[in-house]
């Protein structure tokens, strides 16, 4: 009886860590005269193009956040339009949304 509570302690701190993740953070990605195919003209749209987009490539978007306002001066691609995208992900998924385009906060 006396082993009992430490093997149930032992077993619940286990099952509690087993593949939990816990630690997020956000990334960012600055809108260009040349978009990527998930943006829409409407912010809600595009919120969930984005998160159908990262769900069909396996990650977790656990917040999608569309700032600022879209002010077209120049269709370039290195011309941005004032809108910015943020994405609250996983820690061990920051790697995979720098490959799509994203960078960290």
């Amino acid at each position: 009886m006396k082993y009992l509570i430490p093997i149930a302690a032992i077993l619940m701190m286990a099952a509690s860590s087993c593949g939990v993740q816990n630690d997020t953070e956000w990334v960012y990605m600055d809108e260009s005269g040349c978009p990527p195919g998930w943006v829409e003209d409407g912010d809600r749209k595009t919120r969930q193009n984005l998160e159908g987009y990262l769900k069909g490539n396996n990650i977790v978007p656990i917040k999608i956040v569309v700032e600022g306002s879209r002010q077209i001066e120049c269709n370039d691609c290195f011309c941005f339009t004032g809108r910015r995208f943020r994405v609250k992900v996983y820690e061990s998924q920051v790697g995979e949304m720098v490959w799509f385009g994203f960078n960290r906060e």
